[in-house]
């Protein structure tokens, strides 16, 4: 189990229990506080049950109110105290169960190729959390909850900023280099202040309390750190990873799917779920173009190439060679005596050839189709916008990856419904292509990974399959039969 430590996984799974302690620590205020409230209820009921006592003997209907009543309350802090016991316990076991994981990376660090070794120095912090946990419990149980719950929610963002003003007006340094911080914030500082002077009395057991703060803020500045070298670790790793859930809209409402895979390097993954379920979605955000994840992914920088399910062909005043170079900028009279763009429009002839694209296509590469006013076409070039099929324009645009494949790293292609409107012979010289130039040492794109989708799935193309559980909407990535 720990060799297959995925520190993705990990910081999930932290994250989860984050949300879960901070779940239980809500209902634990709300159940403290109805607990409080029949205490005072409770306080209140001697005089009231004597006087319905008395009241009774004159009319004895109240006696069955005064049982009635006295039933109630008490049952209902019966009711009340032992869910209240059951939630501390669970909050305290989701907290040790946190403090467990994060501390276990200090043993597993050395078992993550990637780390190198490196160690997390969080024992001792979540040691001093634990003890001050522990700590609270030798008090009264419910007021020192309640009063925890009422410091943290109220006072602890404003606890330092307090702390800090209060030593400078003590100890009279309030210098040029103190005062404009201080003047920034003061709106919070005045509020803090206020805060102080009306708790004069909490001072001692505020400064106590920042100074054991103080001993939080390096470990866990080194934890940010960690992760942040975590992240750029996997991003120069040029692996590629998903970790977290998908959603259809940017509130992140609607969830389409969640879970964590990595894609193996090298390999070409069929996405095969059912329209609706999020594959356009989960392109785009690997793209950049989208933020509906809850999470995050890992790409190689500025390594990946997108191809739309709708291509983009330019313009009829463009000619077709313009879309296949894109983005880089064509110039008909200039660079078509330019060695290496000869040798490039060569080979996007032949990529169109081996495609099965019409002999037009590619004997007009450079042409211009130059309309006069009355519409008609002089150069009597075909207008590629109107005359190319949908199958046409895919091949068109598999010409321009093939090209961005021979002349630049590629690392990541994505590729949503690309082989629609082609036939399955096509679709092999395409992706036979593919993987020729992705297992090609020499080629500048050797091990690209490839992602793409295909309504009419045929999975003799791809080397693996991710698909979605219909019922617990989870990723599931399989290697193709």
């Amino acid at each position: 189990e720990k060799a297959n430590l995925n520190p993705i996984k990990l910081f999930i799974d932290i994250e989860n229990q984050e949300k879960l302690v901070s779940l239980w620590i809500s209902r634990v205020e709300t159940i403290v506080g109805c607990i409080t409230a029949l205490r005072m209820l409770n306080k209140m009921s001697p005089p009231l049950v004597i006087s319905l006592y008395f009241t009774s003997l004159v009319l004895p209907r109240l006696l069955v109110i005064n049982l009635i009543y006295t039933m109630s309350v008490n049952g209902t802090m019966m009711l009340f105290e032992k869910p209240m016991h059951y939630f501390f316990k669970k909050m305290n076991h989701l907290k040790d169960k946190l403090i467990r994981q994060i501390t276990n990376v200090d043993v597993n660090a050395e078992l993550i190729s990637f780390l190198k070794g490196e160690e997390f120095e969080l024992k001792k912090l979540f040691q001093l959390l634990e003890d001050e946990r522990k700590n609270a419990l030798k008090y009264d149980f419910l007021n020192s909850i309640r009063k925890s719950i009422e410091i943290f929610i109220e006072h602890f963002e404003w606890l330092v900023p307090i702390l800090a003003a209060i030593k400078l007006i003590r100890s009279g340094e309030m210098n040029q280099e103190v005062v404009g911080p201080i003047l920034d914030n003061f709106i919070r500082i005045s509020r803090c202040l206020t805060w102080a002077k009306r708790n004069f009395q909490d001072i001692e057991k505020l400064e106590e309390s920042a100074r054991r703060s103080k001993l939080y803020e390096e470990p866990l500045s080194k934890w940010q750190e960690m992760r942040i070298s975590i992240n750029k670790k996997l991003i120069n790793s040029e692996k590629i990873f998903f970790s977290g859930t998908l959603y259809a809209d940017n509130e992140k409402k609607n969830n389409l799917a969640e879970g964590i895979f990595e894609l193996p390097k090298n390999s070409i993954t069929l996405f095969d779920a059912p329209s609706g379920s999020g594959k356009t979605t989960l392109f785009r955000v690997f793209c950049g173009l989208s933020n509906n994840l809850k999470g995050w992914c890992s790409l190689p920088k500025n390594k990946t190439v997108y191809l739309p399910s709708q291509p983009y062909i330019l313009g009829p005043d463009e000619p077709l060679l313009q879309t296949i170079f894109y983005p880089q900028k064509f110039n008909p009279g200039q660079d078509v005596t330019d060695e290496i763009t000869k040798e490039n429009i060569e080979f996007v002839k032949e990529i169109l050839k081996e495609l099965n694209l019409p002999e037009r296509v590619y004997n007009e590469l450079i042409s211009i189709p130059n309309s006069s006013n009355n519409g008609v076409n002089t150069l009597n070039v075909a207008n590629w916008l109107t005359s190319l099929s949908d199958g046409e324009r895919k091949r068109v645009v598999f010409a321009n990856i093939f090209l961005k494949l021979k002349r630049q790293s590629i690392k990541f292609l994505v590729m949503d419904e690309p082989f629609k409107g082609i036939d399955l012979q096509t679709q092999i010289i395409i992706v036979n292509r593919l993987k020729n130039t992705i297992h090609k040492k020499k080629s500048k794109s050797a091990g690209c990974t490839i992602l793409y989708s295909n309504h009419e799935s045929n999975h003799e193309l791809n080397t693996h399959i991710l698909k979605i559980d219909p019922k617990t909407k989870k990723f599931q990535l399989e290697e193709a039969i």
